[in-house]
């Protein structure tokens, strides 16, 4: 039968599936989540087990743990790495048995340490992490994290902390060296600028010393024992110039007095050229003290190199100051000899005036029976000149 195009068909009935089919969806679906269930149990039972191994590292070290479970026991061992060789081993390493118990997210293990002595650590597990309150290396307790692992990822850590270890410990040497390089730069900064300072001083000291020497006079008491030597002289004329040997005696006698005051200003010099050689001495260790001191400043300024400080006086000035010094000490010292000289001499000729006075009484007593006394009212022998 033919329709018209204006006319209007209703569709076909709907095709529906059948019972079956529907029945078998419904079935899938149940098998899906009953699936994702189990899976969900399995991991989570999975990670509820701290069964396997455990790695925590960080630049203190590397420790990895190895246990097995049963029934929530737990036995195994621990193995420690420290990159300053701890645990009294070479190589860094050590190895310890646990034992331990685990209940459900709690853990707790105990470790045979040496000795007999024994540590536990206490913590939880959560999924692949394993968290451990341990005890540090200063005995506080320290949370350490630990992630599931195999022997190959411990000795991988193991490599790397060694390589770590190696760069730290280079780094550490330089910086050592570098630090050192400066505390020395400042000591010999610090030596220079005192070695200075010694400098100063010690051209001030001695440039005091040398004025000193300058006012070095020893001419009072020379002129002191010369007028004692001049006044046995006249005395001794008046001793051999008397007739009488009483009167030379009694001259004889002054004359001794005499040779005791010449005894007394050489005395006086004496001490006078001690103290003026205490000078000299005193001076001649000064120019030894400058000249070492010198010698310091300029090994120190040697060594500071570019940091060394600028000198307080130059090393023209001190080369003056030495070279003046030691001419005014070699001049004092010819000075002082020839005053030493002088004074020796007046001495040596007191004594020989001495012992012609003596001669001559000597000689008047071998000759006075031959000498008639002198008549009453002789004039008397002229008087002895006062002592000076």
């Amino acid at each position: 039968m033919t329709t018209s195009p204006n006319t209007w068909e209703a569709p076909p009935p709907e095709q529906r599936p059948s019972g079956p089919p529907v029945v078998l969806a419904v079935i899938v679906v149940a098998a899906v989540l009953l699936a994702v269930a189990i899976a969900y149990v399995l991991v989570a039972q999975r990670s509820a087990s701290v069964e396997g191994g455990w790695l925590s590292s960080d630049s203190s070290g590397a420790m990895f743990v190895q246990m097995t479970e049963v029934d929530g026991r737990l036995a195994g061992s621990v193995q420690i790495w420290r990159p300053d060789g701890g645990f009294g081993s070479p190589s860094g390493t050590e190895s310890v048995s646990l034992s331990g118990l685990r209940s459900e997210s709690s853990v707790s293990i105990t470790l045979e340490a040496a000795l007999g002595a024994r540590l536990t650590w206490t913590g939880e597990v959560a999924g692949d992490e394993l968290t451990l309150q341990i005890t540090s290396n200063d005995g506080r307790l320290r949370s350490a994290v630990f992630r599931r692992a195999s022997v190959e990822d411990f000795n991988g850590a193991v490599s790397r902390g060694e390589v770590d270890q190696q760069e730290r410990d280079v780094a550490a040497q330089q910086r050592d060296e570098l630090l050192a390089a400066e505390q020395e730069l400042a000591e010999a900064v610090d030596q220079a600028e005192k070695a200075d300072q010694r400098v100063a001083e010690d051209v001030d000291e001695l440039a005091r010393l040398i004025e000193d020497l300058g006012a070095i006079d020893l001419q009072p008491e020379i002129d002191a024992m010369e007028a004692d030597l001049q006044a046995m002289r006249d005395q001794l004329d008046r001793v051999i110039a008397s007739p009488e040997c009483v009167a030379q005696a009694d001259g004889l006698v002054r004359l001794g007095d005499l040779r005791i005051g010449l005894a007394d200003s050489g005395l006086a010099y004496r001490d006078a050229a001690a103290e003026a050689d205490g000078r000299i001495g005193r001076a001649a260790v000064a120019v030894d003290e400058l000249a070492t001191h010198k010698a310091e400043l300029d090994a120190a300024i040697e060594r500071a190199g570019s940091a060394a400080p600028t000198t307080t006086i130059t090393n023209d000035d001190v080369a003056e100051q030495l070279d003046g010094a030691r001419a005014a000490i070699e001049a004092a010292r010819a000075r002082l000899d020839q005053t030493d000289d002088a004074a020796g001499g007046f001495s040596s000729t007191g004594d020989s005036l001495l012992d012609e006075g003596e001669g001559s009484i000597e000689s008047c007593a071998a000759s006075a029976p031959e000498r008639a006394p002198s008549a009453p009212g002789a004039p008397p022998l002229p008087p002895t000149a006062p002592a000076e």
